[in-house]
């Protein structure tokens, strides 16, 4: 079973994610992966990609909770 680690769970927490740690990935309905899952895309495209095209930290761990997602 795929876990969010603890230091995604705190980014989801400081970016207002809908999502706050209290369940499993598994626990989640469907309403629920998928208005993260398009959360998480979203602010990928706002805030992860810096003006020359390149991906920066908050990116990296927007990715890194794709991957997640996707398992």
């Amino acid at each position: 079973m795929v876990h969010f680690t603890d230091e995604q769970v705190k980014f989801l927490k400081r970016i207002n994610a809908p999502f706050d740690g209290s369940k499993k990935i598994s626990e989640l309905t469907d309403d629920e992966y998928f208005r993260l899952d398009e959360f998480i895309a979203d602010y990928f495209q706002v805030y992860g990609i810096e003006e020359n095209d390149d991906i920066n930290d908050a990116g990296e761990m927007c990715e890194s909770i794709i991957d997640v997602l996707s398992e």
